[in-house]
């Protein structure tokens, strides 16, 4: 048999695959692997096994292994096998990822096969209605598991990477199957990192994530608090949290969830060590403080406090600076609001609100967000605003030259309440010439003075 694979192409090998032991298969499917894979210059073969049955064929393989009663190491090279020719044919070829997404019984089969991925008295029972299979009764299981689900988890982040793709995953529940499993592997961190980051996948597209939110929130949370060390499964769940944070209207569900409690307790253990986690951690509460109903309860959980404390630990560290800032500023619209985050100053908010604003102002989007927090909270705190720029020349000067440097609407809008509101200071009658007032005229008229 060897010997008339080589004398073929590899879609006139696909039909070679219908008999022969599983050794046989194995080495046929190697050999149009070998043929495709590594350049788009295999485009055109890649797509021609579509039109050769690479679908039919590869649902028909994974379906016999999936049937069987056994299986050994030799089986899971097979499978191994069979996932790498779909998947190299995936890389090589748009119409072979496009065409993926209609064969809606081999994506259940793939599904079914990246929850088999632990000891079998802790395999998911699972089941997909447009199948028949469910996972139970298997004697033994693939030895090398791991590797059988990391192409399956390939698999669908390729096929996750359009708008067309997750909408076919999230078309067959594919997150209930994942959360499915996800309960059931709670003590595998191998097969839980993989289960999270396809489900990640498929909460890139909003529309696919809208129709999942409120099922994924709980157990993603719970997978937080099961893992508290790992950073790298900590930052897969909240990527996943900020999905759903993005989500007009699901703010206050992800609150009620537990979300943002889960998202303290990650910034607080795990802030420290790891500036991606504490970005995205901040992000996903920037998001959910969008929400007017949430911003209080926020700040009296210390989601501020947290906030300043990680901008002092990350100080140089723009995404986080800027999440922290959004953060605070998403906090701070509501008059009860305002008055807490001051009188509960233990974070030493202004302190902190200045510091980035000195480190940071040649950043535009965290000069806006951070300018914009000191005129949110100007009615409380407009004392201490015109007390520090009088007496800080270095926060004066980040501050206009701030204004001289981004263009933005956000920055630009709030240079005119500035002057606006320093021109007539309401109870500061003490303004004397020379202050930050006249500093900022001048600088409108295009003059600069010492």
């Amino acid at each position: 048999m060897t010997e008339s694979v080589n004398n073929t192409t590899s879609t006139a090998s696909l039909v070679m695959l219908e008999t022969g032991t599983v050794a046989e298969k194995t080495a046929v499917i190697k050999r149009i692997t070998a043929q495709i894979e590594g350049s788009e210059e295999k485009t055109a073969e890649a797509a021609s096994l579509c039109d050769a049955g690479l679908f039919s064929t590869v649902t028909s393989l994974l379906k016999a292994e999936w049937e069987r009663d056994t299986a050994d190491e030799t089986d899971t090279e097979h499978v191994v096998a069979v996932l790498d020719m779909l998947l190299n044919a995936l890389w090589v070829s748009s119409r072979v990822r496009a065409l993926l997404p209609s064969e809606t019984e081999l994506m259940c089969l793939l599904l079914l096969l990246l929850c088999r991925t632990g000891p079998e008295d802790s395999r998911p029972t699972v089941s997909v209605e447009s199948l028949e299979y469910v996972n139970t009764g298997r004697k033994s299981d693939y030895s090398t598991i791991n590797d059988v689900g990391q192409k399956v988890g390939d698999v669908i982040r390729c096929t996750s990477m359009d708008g067309d793709g997750i909408r076919a995953w999230a078309g067959i529940d594919a997150h209930k199957v994942l959360v499915a499993a996800l309960e059931a592997q709670a003590q595998n961190p191998a097969a839980t990192q993989l289960l999270m980051a396809s489900l990640w996948s498929l909460c890139r597209l909003p529309s696919a994530c809208r129709s999942i939110a409120r099922e994924v929130v709980v157990p993603v949370t719970k997978v937080m608090r099961a893992n508290p060390e790992d950073d790298s499964l900590l930052t897969v769940c909240c990527g996943v949290l900020k999905c759903v944070s993005l989500l007009d209207g699901y703010e206050q569900g992800m609150f009620d969830q537990g979300a943002v409690g889960a998202v303290m307790e990650v910034l607080n253990t795990r802030g420290d060590s790891s500036k991606a986690l504490a970005a995205q951690g901040l992000e996903v509460l920037q998001n959910v403080a969008g929400e007017d109903n949430v911003q209080l309860a926020m700040v009296q959980m210390g989601c501020a406090r947290e906030a300043c404390r990680l901008c002092k630990v990350h100080p140089s560290d723009p995404a986080v600076c800027d999440h922290a800032m959004a953060a605070i500023m998403n906090m701070a619209y509501q008059d009860s609001t305002k008055q807490v985050l001051i009188d509960d100053n233990k974070c030493g908010l202004m302190d902190c609100v200045f510091k980035v604003l000195v480190d940071m102002h040649g950043y535009a989007q965290i000069a806006g967000h951070t300018i914009q927090l000191i005129c949110a909270l100007e009615n409380v705190t407009w004392d201490l605003t015109i007390g520090r720029l009088r007496k800080n020349q270095e926060e004066k000067k980040a501050l206009l030259r701030a204004f001289q440097l981004h263009d933005t609407q956000m920055v630009q809008r709030n240079r005119g309440w500035f002057l606006r509101e320093m021109r007539t200071p309401r109870d500061m009658k003490d303004l004397q010439p020379g202050d930050i007032v006249d500093g900022m005229e001048v600088m409108f008229i295009g003059q600069q003075r010492e």
